[in-house]
């Protein structure tokens, strides 16, 4: 077994060691505000994480670096498991009275770039345990682009074969040592871009704090603010920082790598940024619209086409974060309606976005305008293409396996959540912002939502599920259940 597995083990434990290391940063903030209590905690769970991890790297260190496919597949959804336990302990220890699935959920919340907390405690609201979150959340906003990148378009889940990645690691081999070799290349590079969002928004008056909180979770689309329990971005310059933070982390990572190298026309080389920009601005348009015809004006055109623009961007990025103008306002159906289809949708494969992303849905467009062709010209050949390269018959099997997937887990996490006494209504939000990572925005969705704190710990476990499933895409579970991947 362990020759098979030993080095997904290994490559555990490493993930495991940095997720250790980032607990320092939090018990040095809590340290500072002089809460030993707090800091005893984040010590703690490093030195627990450090424990596991090291184990994990000394027991499977010489092991062959063997690749199977069973364990390729296996890895995200252990790595992912692994750093929401982790993720979780700290809210779990501070909290009082709480539940085992508060530590899956808390952790899953993070790591999974979703956003939100189900602690009522007055703790979770410490600076400590926000930078904690954020933190989590941007390790695995930056663990699902490497993943897109290498397991994910290995195996051509949901069509990411068709990703022309810039990032050349061709003497890396493939399977677990490109992924490695993905991640040293980008990881300099996801630092500095965070960095300089950071800087833009103490320049701009965020306050040193919060800029950290801000660019942290703008750049993974997590939404999370320093207000626990709370969406809503100040007015002012921040917002226009973050609406732009929010449209680079939208757009393919590995694209920004490779513009920076030099590659100045990398983001047409396919039309999903084209298309990007697009569906942005016929959404601003659409939400402009149900806004008016709904006399969900606050007041002053300017801030009515700037809480727009804010809002539906916020929605296509799944950041889920709201526009203090309108954080209190009732969404009529036709807008709810909207922001579905919006959060759905997401950003570009290669990027920090949650949702089905912009590359399936241009080939659903194109495969759907191939058949229309096809009913005209009956024996005529239409050919689907997609940034030069053509688009198989098991590229599209792979694109419609995603969708039908998609919906499978949305129907089926809505029942459930529905069985346990939450409204449909409820139950459909919730299941639908925990797949697609967008968790802050239920809070506008739905306004008479009380919060994550008052489910049940089995909705806590579906909501964990349902975050894991979304982030690392529905083929990676499906193949799972294949007896033809552990048999390779």
């Amino acid at each position: 077994m362990f020759a098979h597995y030993g080095r997904m083990l290994f490559l555990l434990g490493l993930w495991t060691s940095i997720t250790a290391f980032l607990a320092v940063i939090p018990a040095l903030f809590a340290l500072i505000d002089d809460d030993y209590h707090t800091f005893q905690v984040f010590l703690s769970t490093s030195l627990f994480a450090g424990f596991f991890a090291l184990t994990f790297v000394i027991s499977f260190w010489g092991y062959e670096r063997r690749r199977t496919m069973g364990a390729l597949i296996l890895l995200p959804v252990l790595g992912f498991l692994f750093l929401a336990v982790v993720g979780g302990l700290p809210q779990f220890l501070l909290a009082e009275n709480s539940h085992w699935s508060l530590i899956l959920f808390e952790g899953m919340s993070s790591i999974t770039t979703t956003g939100v907390s189900a602690t009522a405690d007055p703790s979770a609201g410490l600076y400590a345990v926000v930078l904690w979150r954020a933190l989590l959340s941007w390790l695995g906003a930056f663990g699902s682009v490497i993943l897109a990148l290498t397991i994910a378009s290995h195996v051509n889940a949901g069509g990411l074969r068709l990703h022309r990645s810039p990032v050349h690691v061709s003497d890396a081999g493939s399977g677990h040592a490109r992924l490695s070799a993905t991640a040293m290349r980008l990881m300099p590079f996801y630092i500095g871009l965070t960095s300089v969002i950071f800087l833009s928004f103490w320049i701009v008056g965020a306050g040193f704090r919060d800029s950290i909180i801000l660019a942290l979770s703008v750049i993974s689309t997590a939404g999370i603010t320093s207000d626990i329990g709370s969406a809503i971005i100040p007015s002012g310059m921040v917002q226009a920082v973050a609406l732009g933070a929010m449209i680079i982390a939208s757009l393919n990572l590995d694209y920004h790598y490779a513009y920076f190298k030099g590659q100045k026309s990398v983001y047409f080389q396919d039309g999903e940024t084209r298309l990007f920009f697009i569906m942005a601005f016929a959404a601003f348009m659409v939400v402009l619209f149900v806004r008016w015809i709904t006399l969900q004006d606050p007041g002053g055109m300017l801030a009515f086409l700037w809480d727009g623009l804010f809002l539906s961007l916020s929605a296509l990025t799944t950041t889920g974060w709201v526009p203090e103008n309108i954080a209190t306002v009732p969404v009529s159906l036709s807008l709810l309606i909207v922001l579905v289809g919006l959060t759905c949708v997401g950003g570009s494969v290669s990027s920090t976005t949650g949702g089905l992303k912009i590359l399936r849905l241009i080939i659903l467009i194109r495969h759907g305008a191939r058949e229309l062709a096809r009913l005209a010209h009956p024996h005529g050949v239409a050919r689907l293409r997609f940034a030069s390269v053509q688009v198989g018959e098991r590229d599209l099997q792979a694109v419609w396996l995603l969708v039908a997937g998609f919906l499978l887990f949305l129907v089926v996490g809505t029942l459930l959540l529905a069985i346990q006494g939450l409204g449909f209504q409820t139950s459909f939000l919730l299941a639908l912002t925990s797949l697609t990572t967008s968790g802050p925005l239920m809070y506008l969705m739905d306004i008479d939502f009380t919060g994550y704190n008052g489910l049940l710990p089995q909705d806590y476990t579906v909501l964990s599920i349902l975050m894991l499933v979304g982030r690392l895409e529905v083929s990676i579970f499906l193949a799972l259940l294949t007896k033809a991947i552990w048999r390779s």
